[in-house]
C-alpha cells in the first residue's frame, strides 16, 4: 500500500516539479497532497474489507469441516445395525 501510494505522490507530483510553468501552476500541489491523501485512505479501507474476508473464509472452513465431521458421525449411526 505504501508503493501504491508514493507511486501516486509522485505521478502527480514529478510534472509540476520538473516542469512546472504554466502547464502546472504552483497551487497543483494541492491536489497532489489531496490525491496522496485520497489514495492512503483508500489502500487503508481496502486493505480492511480483503483482511476481512479473509477471516470469514477461515471461519467459513472451519464451519464446513464441523458440519463435514457431523454428517460422517451421522451416516455411520444410520448405517449400524
Amino acid at each position: 500500500m505504501s508503493a501504491i501510494s508514493a507511486c501516486t505522490a509522485l505521478m502527480f507530483a514529478l510534472p509540476i516539479a520538473l516542469v512546472a510553468g504554466p502547464m502546472y501552476p504552483a497551487g497543483g500541489w494541492r491536489g497532489v497532497i489531496l490525491w496522496t491523501v485520497v489514495s492512503i485512505v483508500m489502500g487503508f479501507g481496502a486493505n480492511a474489507v480483503v483482511s476481512g474476508q479473509r477471516l470469514q473464509a477461515v471461519v467459513s472452513r472451519a464451519g464446513a469441516l464441523g458440519l463435514d465431521s457431523l454428517v460422517e458421525t451421522q451416516t455411520a449411526i444410520a448405517r449400524r445395525t
